[in-house]
């Protein structure tokens, strides 16, 4: 636009001096009415990124939840995020994929083997959406109501052959720790079995030394003041059932209210991986009232991410999961929902596509058929993050 200003005030001056000159004027005036509205319109990347993860969430657990609490209407949070698409989920050498080779590849662009976590099947190590983020500046988050060395957040932050290696993940968190991690697993850490405080020598007691801040219960989420890197262990294992939490355990949306919060204050950006771990644990054991119940969590938590985003104008959210668990299918019940009959294929994982749904300023990137590495690197792209992916860092020991 002042590009166009300057060339309109030259104007007369020019066609004064001569004809070439009004040739070359007319030109450039030409050049910058084009170019400038381009510019204008040329749609802007995301600031900042939140890739919601729903582990074992399948077309037909949507299903059930929207005839158990919305009669069947297309009115959950996901429901409002016109980008969508379905992802293919087997790994790199399974049809079923499991949660450490799913998360690596959503985090890095890369397919993996099942069990792998952050590395390809040599050992060799990959570089997480988080991690390159950080490079570039940006804050990052992992909000989880699992242990946070499961396999899903640990893809994004660690780089073992086997996914089991908890105590080495969780050593792996505490020598880099992303500016916030919420969730459970302080057992993994050495925390005291009872009180949860650092037990002398400790791998939490050097992470508290180091400067980490330590949370142990809901209380203290909510009156920490703002220093960082900040880690939140509300459980030895995993955090309850959304329905069945202790009054000590935050729920998945204060989590993701807390991290929106504090990493929101980043002038350049974020990067937070919000993981609805508990959806897979109860559709393993066939609990369909827990299976819905983490389901409706979990969707509450996207509304309160599609609201911040919604505000914000700068934020892409993707919202998918790892795998299907349990081959849920919707077999009877009335059309609002009324006596819902469900059953159950498996007790494992099954190879069925997910569902990705996206919404804000790169969004539109995502859709049809896509598989787990195709949604990393299309988010990567959104970021403007090149190369990508990529391969390298400290190799395991």
């Amino acid at each position: 636009m002042s590009v166009t200003a300057t060339v309109r005030r030259k104007a007369p001056a020019q066609l004064r001096i001569g004809g070439k000159l009004l040739i070359v004027g007319a030109i450039c005036l030409l050049i910058s009415l084009v170019a400038a509205p381009a510019t204008a319109g040329a749609p802007a990347g995301p600031r900042n990124v939140v890739l919601m993860i729903a582990d074992g969430l399948g077309l037909n657990h949507l299903t059930a939840a929207r005839l158990a609490f919305f009669g069947g209407r297309p009115e959950m949070s996901v429901d409002r995020m016109e980008a969508t698409a379905f992802v293919l989920t087997g790994s790199a050498d399974r049809a079923v994929t499991d949660s450490a080779a799913a998360a690596t590849a959503l985090a890095s662009g890369l397919g993996t083997d099942n069990g792998c976590t952050g590395v390809l099947p040599d050992g060799t190590p990959v570089r997480s959406l988080l991690e390159i983020s950080r490079d570039h500046g940006r804050s990052a988050g992992i909000v989880t109501t699992a242990r946070v060395t499961d396999a899903t957040p640990a893809a994004f932050y660690a780089h073992v052959a086997v996914r089991d290696f908890e105590e080495e993940i969780a050593a792996q968190l505490v020598e880099d720790p992303p500016e916030l991690v919420l969730g459970g697993g302080r057992d993994r850490f050495g925390a005291h079995p009872f009180t949860g405080a650092p037990r002398p020598g400790s791998l939490l007691e050097a992470a508290v030394d180091q400067g980490i801040h330590y949370l142990r219960t809901r209380d203290e989420l909510e009156e920490l003041p703002g220093e960082s890197p900040i880690l939140g262990l509300f459980m030895p294992g995993h955090l309850s059932y959304a329905g069945e939490r202790l009054p000590t355990e935050p729920t998945l949306v204060q989590m993701v209210r807390f991290a929106l919060d504090r990493l929101a204050a980043d002038p350049d950006g974020f990067f937070l991986v919000v993981e609805g771990a508990k959806v897979d644990k109860a559709a393993h054991a066939h609990l369909l009232q827990e299976t819905l119940g983490e389901i409706r969590e979990f969707d509450e938590a996207v509304g309160v991410v599609l609201d911040f985003a919604a505000g914000d104008g700068e934020t892409l959210v993707v919202v998918t999961a790892d795998h299907e668990t349990g081959g849920l299918g919707v077999v009877g019940g009335g059309a609002g929902g009324e006596g819902l009959r469900v059953q159950w294929l498996t007790t494992d994982h099954t190879a069925g596509a997910v569902p990705l749904y996206a919404y804000g300023p790169g969004s539109e990137a995502f859709r049809g058929t896509l598989t787990h590495p195709d949604v990393a690197r299309k988010t990567a792209g959104a970021l403007g993050i090149e190369p990508f992916p990529q391969v390298g860092g400290d190799p395991e020991p």
